[in-house]
């Protein structure tokens, strides 16, 4: 079965207070990053769920977690770059 539409909804509540907590997501440190580039991750994790891959998967958090977490290294990554400009 497959995704025909689909819904993604995220808690900005939760997300500001895992950063103001100093938290992590998706098993990444989110020190340094922006609310904006957070919300990004979220996303990107929410977006994954509603892949026809990840709604025929055993455990659909394992890739949702993996996308969110490669966009989080990506971002930090993409940021250390540009600081050595």
């Amino acid at each position: 079965s497959g995704v025909d539409k689909a819904d993604v909804k995220v808690n900005l509540g939760s997300i500001m207070k895992i950063i103001e907590e100093g938290g992590t997501f998706s098993g990444e440190d989110l020190k340094g990053l922006t609310l904006d580039e957070v919300i990004g991750a979220v996303f990107g994790h929410e977006i994954e769920h509603t892949t026809n891959e990840n709604v025929n998967e055993k455990d659909p958090e394992k890739p949702a977690h993996e996308i969110s977490a490669e966009i989080i290294k990506e971002t930090k990554d993409q940021k250390d770059e540009n600081e050595k400009k």
